[in-house]
């Protein structure tokens, strides 16, 4: 969500691409709720992230900036915001308590992906959304990156297993 083609996106492209969005998705009167970008865990996430280091240094800049377009688009639209970053933004972010996937957690060098106690906390917050909102609970798509996909889960990409779509559909049939 962040680059196109390898290419970082500045936070003002990912706000005209995510408007489009916004914009289609309401013209066809789908039920939506908007997720913020979780942090990045820098000291952990610039060992492997292919960007320039000055790129590097303004990841959690850039993130929050994109944020702060989600929550005006969620305003602009009417549509619920579940602000994922806050939630995810507690503590020490490097160590074993985190919900990002750190070494400490996970023994992963990630730094950008949520661990599986941070994807459910994602799932019980899109649940909490869907109830107060009376949303269907059915039909349900999750448009997203690597988190919906389930990066680094058990059975990432399918909603099995431990990803967030997993974790979202056994809440919604209790």
């Amino acid at each position: 969500m962040w680059f196109i083609k390898k290419k970082w996106q500045t936070p003002e492209q990912f706000a005209g691409h995510y408007r489009k969005l916004c914009e289609g998705l309401k013209q066809y009167g789908c039920k939506v709720i908007l997720i913020t970008i979780p942090p990045c865990v820098e000291n952990v996430a610039n060992t492997h992230i292919r960007a320039t280091a000055d790129e590097k240094a303004r990841l959690n800049t850039r993130i929050l900036k994109m944020n702060d377009y989600i929550k005006s688009f969620g305003q602009e639209y009417n549509f619920p915001v579940v602000d994922y970053h806050k939630l995810l933004a507690v503590g020490n972010l490097e160590s074993k308590d985190s919900l990002m996937r750190v070494p400490a957690n996970s023994g992963s060098y990630d730094g950008v992906h949520p661990n599986e106690a941070g994807l459910k906390l994602l799932a019980s917050e899109i649940k909490k959304v869907i109830d107060a909102k009376n949303y269907p609970a059915s039909g349900i798509v999750c448009v997203g990156d690597s988190i919906t996909y389930g990066a680094h889960m058990q059975q990432q990409g399918s909603v099995f297993g431990d990803t967030y779509p997993a974790e979202l559909l056994r809440l919604l049939e209790k």
